[in-house]
């Protein structure tokens, strides 16, 4: 079977099949013809793809020496509380009030306390709602001047309710810099049973979140009665593998995923295509827990903003099909959704052979072919410029020539055009 991006953007469909089908059991030859623009690969020629950072992990995966065996990464001796009780929160944001958002929070804390839950998961900026005002500058986004510090507050009046209720407790926010308050960072709270006040900065913003946040470098787990817990805010779980490949090798049975996604869409099929088929597949993949918190309903200052679908749900995987423990993706209503029990001992990272150091190797040769890269396009870019600009002086400056032949003799061609068109006499009127 080949497959691949769909041309069409209004498409309900989000791949298409050039040739050959899954269901096809019979021998068959199946050919075709495809055109390679579609395969833009936008995600690794973005700024936003940091091989540099996934190298530094990996080569501390390397080092903590993994267990080779499948069953050590279900081995209860060390956390032997297996199973957990989490809710997940299709949630609606009232866009840039933290006041109304702090309350709203605080009821469903009190909810899922009558749950007896042990983990509950709010989305991505639900402290203030998410979507960007592009017509204000940076110092005046809703986000900027809402932001807080962690601990700040809002995550201390919930870190109480989360101590009093023996609840790990999960929210996103606009978080300002201790040192530096004109950093902002996309960040979820951590708040633990025992007072405990964290955070983790988004290390993929994406969309329009550059617009006012910057990134995050740090992956962050915390350690609760069921082993370590990962932390991902949405593009950091939907489209980039190595950060959920990471917490699962490193122990974690659970990932948090705050989002705030709709992936830009407003057909709702394709929507749930991705946002099922991403969580799926992470879980599948890495043999993990991902609870996912969304928004829903309308989101962003009037006329500006769009709807957000909900869809939070609490998934794993049987191997052949995605298991929900909690919600569903087609669910559009807000409120609390909470699972049953889930038995975590069956689960956990489980890929034989796994080398990290490998990884690490491959991820540092792509990190230096990206700055390659992106320095020849800057020398590129910047010759284009100067080629252009109206000469000052016509004595040049002495210059190292450059070892490779073949861009010496391009520059020497750029420079002897320049002086025969600076030597050209005007035409006369």
């Amino acid at each position: 079977m080949v497959t691949g991006p769909i041309a069409d953007a209004k498409s309900s469909k989000f791949l298409q099949t050039y040739a050959g089908s899954s269901s096809n059991k019979k021998e068959t030859l199946d050919i075709a013809t495809i055109d390679l623009k579609l395969a833009n690969r936008s995600l690794f020629v973005s700024a936003n793809w940091q091989p540099e950072l996934y190298t530094k992990w990996y080569a501390e995966l390397a080092q903590k020496k993994l267990p080779r065996a499948a069953a050590a990464y279900t081995d209860t001796t060390l956390y032997p509380d297996s199973t957990v009780k989490i809710g997940v929160v299709n949630f609606a944001a009232k866009w840039g009030d933290k006041a109304a958002n702090l309350e709203s929070m605080k009821k469903y804390i009190a909810d899922a306390a009558k749950e007896k839950l042990d983990i509950l998961v709010f989305p991505e900026m639900a402290l203030t709602g998410y979507n960007d005002d592009k017509d204000v500058a940076r110092a005046e986004k809703m986000q900027v001047k809402n932001a807080e510090t962690v601990p700040g507050a809002s995550s201390e009046a919930l870190a109480a309710l989360a101590k009093q209720n023996n609840m790990y407790i999960i929210f996103g926010l606009p978080e300002k810099d201790k040192k530096d308050e004109t950093k902002i960072y996309n960040s979820a709270a951590i708040l633990s049973p025992d007072g405990t006040i964290a955070s983790y900065q988004k290390i993929h913003p994406v969309g329009d979140e550059p617009n006012w946040c910057i990134r995050g470098s740090t992956p962050y787990m915390f350690t609760t009665p069921w082993g370590p817990i990962g932390m991902s805010i949405c593009f950091d779980t939907y489209a980039i593998p190595e950060l959920e490949r990471y917490y699962a090798a490193s122990g974690c049975k659970i990932v948090i995923n705050p989002t705030a996604t709709a992936r830009g869409s407003t057909i709702e099929s394709k929507w749930e295509w991705y946002y099922s088929n991403r969580l799926e597949s992470a879980t599948d993949r890495d043999g993990i827990v991902i609870a996912s918190a969304n928004l829903v309903s309308y989101d962003g200052p009037e006329g500006k903003g769009y709807i957000f679908p909900g869809g939070s749900v609490v998934i794993s995987s049987a191997g052949t099909a995605g298991v929900y423990h909690a919600g569903k993706v087609a669910n559009r209503e807000a409120g609390l959704i909470t699972s049953s029990e889930i038995d975590l001992f069956t689960r956990g990272f489980k890929i034989i052979g796994f080398t990290p150091a490998l990884y690490s190797k491959l991820y540092k040769e792509a990190a230096e072919l990206k700055t390659t890269q992106a320095k020849a396009a800057a020398s590129s870019s910047s010759m284009a410029a100067s080629s252009s600009a109206p000469a000052v002086t016509t004595t040049a400056p002495a210059v190292d020539k450059p070892t490779n032949p073949v861009i010496y003799v391009l520059l020497s061609a750029a420079a002897l055009y320049v002086v025969m068109s600076l030597s050209k006499k005007p035409k006369k009127e």
